[in-house]
């Protein structure tokens, strides 16, 4: 799972649109999954575009077959959200190519946001948790 700005997300598409992938901002930490994906390859409609472009934030999310290294495209996947001032929201992420799924998010409130990922596959649902911080 990535967290990152709309800043860093924007430099991101553009410069998966434009050649390789070198993330030179080293507070966003892209998985090996990332590198060589090509910007042609998210095939999604303008409003699903502009959605995953909307808020502060954007959440990726890639869901990968542990023991077999394969992708699962068949998954369904969204997020919970506890702000700091303890305020819950729900996101579900949007498919956005072979096994990537994301969305838009508005991290507007300084201080700790804790998530809460759930992901379903064949009936089965997985959670994971973790911190992210807004200075």
């Amino acid at each position: 799972v990535w967290v990152m700005t709309q800043r860093q997300h924007k430099r991101m598409m553009k410069e998966m649109k434009h050649e390789s992938m070198e993330m030179k901002d080293t507070s966003m930490t892209m998985g090996k999954d990332m590198h060589g994906m090509k910007h042609d390859d998210m095939k999604m409609d303008k409003a699903t575009k502009e959605t995953m472009m909307k808020g502060t934030h954007h959440i990726m999310l890639n869901v990968t077959d542990v023991t077999s290294g394969k992708d699962i495209t068949e998954a369904s996947a969204n997020v919970l959200i506890l702000s700091p001032s303890k305020k819950n929201v729900s996101v579900d992420l949007k498919p956005m190519m072979n096994n990537c799924f994301g969305d838009g998010l508005t991290l507007d409130e300084k201080g700790e946001y804790q998530f809460t990922v759930n992901v379903k596959v064949g009936g089965v649902s997985k959670t994971t948790q973790f911190r992210y911080l807004v200075k």
